[in-house]
């Protein structure tokens, strides 16, 4: 067990993706509980007179860490009042690409709810997951998610895609929230491109259809929104919204002095999916 100094947050690199905080006995008895069903390797945090008796690291005001607990951990499950999250949450909220997801419960363990980064963090899914596993309510208001509708940035989340524009995110999943469909097209060049074609049909249903395409001949959108999947640099619009693979290109070019009028160089593309 290990407590927390109070005047001085955790500091160094990120030691596990998932955190577990409660401020009350019946709270951090759950947490634990919730930790050996669904979080193996979560760090529970405990308030130090109102322990569970299992490993924690405790706080003396939680205010002092939180901070820090934001930026070192992907997923964070607070045990508590709702209000108490989102006022100690707010002045760390920078934006859905950076994020945690955040998941709040109460310490009766009925309602499990969404708070933050539901699609891209994956906070709506832990929250089917948590709630599953204690039968509990799980509460998640994401208009995709309530109506059953398959939203880009799900799939981009699972298949560990970059979002090229969040404005066009936005719009997209309100064209498909709208009823409006939306296909994707999959770069034919890219290494998982198959994968990617089976994994987005698997995503949208019929809400619309996918195809592999050289992307350098997609027709103009003509206002009709679409997804493309590509790392190709490739004509922008409004109603296209692009998912980029962690595609990285690797050199190395020799000077023409070797070379004597053979191949300059050579490169790799690797893919991160592959």
């Amino acid at each position: 067990m290990k407590e927390l100094e109070s005047d001085s947050p955790m500091t160094g690199a990120k030691k596990s993706r998932t955190a577990i905080l409660s401020v009350s006995e019946r709270g951090a008895r759950l947490g634990q509980r919730i930790k050996s069903l669904v979080a193996p390797h979560a760090d529970c945090y405990e308030k130090e007179n109102r322990p569970s008796g299992g490993e924690a690291l405790y706080f003396d005001s939680l205010k002092h860490h939180i901070g820090q607990i934001f930026k070192d951990y992907d997923q964070v499950l607070c045990i508590m009042a709702l209000g108490i999250v989102v006022r100690m949450i707010a002045p760390y909220i920078e934006h859905k690409s950076k994020d945690p997801a955040i998941v709040v419960m109460d310490e009766a363990g009925h309602h499990v709810i969404s708070l933050l980064s539901g699609h891209l963090g994956g906070a709506n899914e832990w929250t089917q997951s948590i709630s599953l596993a204690i039968d509990a309510d799980p509460v998640i208001t994401t208009a995709t998610d309530v109506n059953g509708l398959p939203a880009p940035d799900v799939l981009a989340r699972h298949e560990h895609l970059l979002v090229d524009d969040f404005q066009t995110l936005v719009d997209v999943n309100s064209a498909v929230v709208a009823g409006e469909t939306v296909n994707y097209y999959i770069d034919n060049t890219l290494v998982n491109a198959q994968h990617l074609v089976q994994s987005a049909t698997a995503h949208i249903g019929t809400h619309g259809t996918v195809q592999m395409v050289d992307v350098f001949t997609l027709p103009e959108t003509d206002g009709v929104r679409r997804v493309v999947i590509t790392d190709k640099v490739i004509p922008e619009y409004p109603e296209q919204l692009i998912l980029r693979p962690r595609t990285y290109t690797m050199g190395h070019w020799l000077s023409p002095r070797y070379t004597k009028g053979a191949h300059t160089g050579c490169h790799y593309t690797i893919s991160t999916d592959a």
